[in-house]
């Protein structure tokens, strides 16, 4: 009989343990898969809007070919506010068949620089009009800052003008790369489509205009097609990074069914009054199958599966439920400077304000390292969106180690009788929850 718990002591913390790294590694691919589709749909939007912006000032161009677009100062004014509503975050040029770069406006006829030798220039020379070109960054001649250069040709050219060129400095970029970086071995890259690397994060002069290879069995990586336009961003993680918390907790479920299989050889020996405290013991095992150790809460297997059973019951009366996600705000910050004994204690703490916060029906579950659902029976649209402000307010009280407030992001939605699945309502409650993330933090997003 002790041999035959001890054997299934150790194997359920052993399929606990390979089920935890199977969920810790599918996380992070899901994660990397958000995080590069979210920056390729800025890089698209910020790029988009320049590509807009050439067209448009084209046309203006082709019904004023009188106009000298170097000093006529109505395309200085109408560049100008093409500037502004890029946020000033790219700067217009031009470029003439010789290969003088100039200003808008320009204060003379002489050209700010040479740059026949750029790629861009001598893409544009045997391209046809209307060609976007992508070139390989390059440190600006003029500014002295690293900037992606993306040319325009013009389908005719005017006063000697025959290229549209806009330099957007990769500093715009990379702000937004470092906002994204899920760990501190991630990279992002935004690639041209033969692999040529036009920006790097963390940035490295020495990369760019090289060419991306494959990445090996070391690392989990993402990437994204941004839009229409020849360009794809690839996120990429150390898969050691991502294993770290994983192997702490394999540790530690090691440990505990140590401790089990010393307790049951202890006992082996006892009267058959005492064999039943056994079964707490397994009672105890089990418990921890089902229950996170640090928050309490219900770990990611039990909570799906009791989100299973609920919408079952939901789609066989014909009852409605909501379905709340809800990440921390900065957690990773909170890691990285203060220690994971401290997000430790954010964690735990929040998940007690969580609990308090919901309904005695409710059920919540930690899903990942800063992640939590819950799924409300019977809830509606306006009851769900009570709950999730009390969700955001109850967070607020907890105290961050800098001093402040803990926020968190949260996205709801209700789910109807119907034919949807369990992943489908979770993937848009995720979903919300990261326009939350990306609306300031601090919020309630409801689908």
């Amino acid at each position: 009989m002790s041999l035959v718990l001890i054997a299934y002591v150790w194997t359920t913390a052993l399929s606990l343990i390979l089920s935890d790294r199977r969920l810790a590694l599918q996380r992070e691919a899901d994660n990397l898969e958000r995080l590069s589709q979210s920056l390729a749909a800025f890089t698209g939007n910020l790029l988009g809007s320049l590509e807009l912006a050439v067209q448009y000032l084209e046309g203006w161009l082709v019904e004023h070919q009188e106009a000298d677009p170097r000093f006529d100062t109505r395309f200085s004014a109408l560049t100008d506010l093409y500037r502004h509503s890029l946020d000033d975050q790219v700067d217009i040029r031009m470029v003439s068949q010789s290969g003088g770069l100039f200003y808008i406006p320009s204060s003379s006829n002489t050209p700010m620089a040479d740059v026949t030798d750029r790629e861009y220039y001598l893409a544009q020379v045997s391209a046809a009009p209307g060609t976007l070109h992508f070139a390989r960054s390059v440190l600006s001649r003029v500014t002295q800052k690293w900037g992606l250069p993306v040319s325009y040709r013009l389908a005719q050219p005017n006063h000697g003008i025959f290229i549209l060129f806009a330099a957007l400095e990769l500093d715009v970029l990379l702000r937004r790369y470092r906002e994204a970086l899920p760990g501190q071995s991630a990279v992002i890259l935004l690639l041209r489509d033969d692999g040529t690397i036009l920006n790097r994060y963390p940035f490295d002069a020495t990369a760019l205009g090289m060419v991306a290879f494959a990445l090996e069995g070391g690392r989990l990586q993402a990437e994204t097609a941004v839009g229409k336009l020849p360009l794809t961003v690839r996120i990429s993680i150390a898969r050691d990074e991502v294993e770290a918390h994983w192997r702490r907790s394999s540790l530690q479920r090691q440990v505990m069914a140590g401790v089990v299989t010393l307790a049951i050889l202890l006992l082996a020996g006892l009267s058959a009054g005492q064999w039943r405290r056994i079964g707490a013991y397994q009672d105890r095992v089990e418990r921890l199958a089902v229950t996170d150790s640090l928050t309490g809460l219900s770990t990611r297997q039990e909570f799906f599966a009791s989100l299973a059973a609920e919408l079952a019951r939901a789609r066989r009366y014909g009852r409605s439920f909501g379905f709340l996600m809800v990440d921390l705000d900065g957690f990773k910050t909170i890691n990285d400077h203060f220690g994971h004994p401290e997000g430790d204690r954010v964690l735990s703490a929040f998940a007690g304000r969580l609990r308090s916060a919901l309904r005695d029906c409710d059920v919540c579950g930690r899903v990942g390292g800063d992640e939590f659902a819950a799924f409300l029976p019977e809830a509606n649209q306006a009851g769900l969106a009570a709950i999730a402000e009390r969700v955001c307010q109850a967070a607020r009280t907890v105290a961050l180690p800098e001093g402040g407030p803990l926020s968190v992001s949260v996205g709801g939605v209700v789910w109807q009788p119907g034919d949807e699945t369990a992943a489908q309502v979770y993937a848009r409650a995720d979903m919300a929850m990261y326009r939350s993330k990306q609306s300031g933090h601090d919020q309630v997003t409801l689908d």
